[in-house]
């Protein structure tokens, strides 16, 4: 009886081990490193849980509408794309974006088509994706002689407006 009970508990543990996730989802700053077609930032148009789900496991399916592609192309102007795991133990607890977020989609071809191979909330991506990092604009150069002239233009002209101004009052 002792040898049966040692071996259900090897194997309840050996089953619980097979289930858990086999191959973890990459963080974000390395899933947006990678290589894609087409990156996009949408404005969600809809977005909520899917009716099955577990404590650890909550998946949710948006949709969404094209603002901005960012890199590559696209003809398509709306999006299907979900999250909260594929299964309870890679499940990775988000909850669904509401309607109005911006979210940035990450997208392969797949023949004539795009389809989501990454999403995440802009505000997220804006700081670990190079391609979203502000560029600082750099102060054009004004030719020395133009700024000399235009200051000089404006000080004839106010001093002209002036003396026109003091005559005026002087009548």
């Amino acid at each position: 009886m002792r040898r049966f009970c040692l071996a259900l508990v090897a194997s309840a543990l050996m089953h619980s081990s097979s289930l858990a996730c086999s191959t973890p989802p990459a963080p974000p700053d390395v899933e947006v490193s990678n290589t894609y077609d087409t990156v996009a930032v949408v404005r969600v148009t809809s977005g909520d849980y899917i009716s099955n789900r577990g404590p650890k496991w909550m998946p949710w399916r948006a949709s969404a509408r094209l603002s901005k592609v960012i890199e590559g192309q696209s003809t398509a102007q709306t999006f299907n794309f979900a999250g909260g795991g594929h299964n309870a133990s890679c499940g990775d607890e988000s909850a669904p974006p509401r309607v109005g977020d911006l979210w940035v989609l990450y997208l392969l071809k797949d023949g004539p088509n795009l389809t989501v191979a990454a999403s995440y909330p802009l505000s997220l991506v804006r700081p670990i994706d190079k391609r979203f990092h502000a560029r600082v604009p750099t102060q054009p150069s004004i030719d020395p002689s133009i700024k000399w002239w235009s200051t000089a233009l404006l000080v004839i002209c106010c001093g002209s407006g002036l003396l026109f101004l003091r005559r005026r009052q002087r009548r």
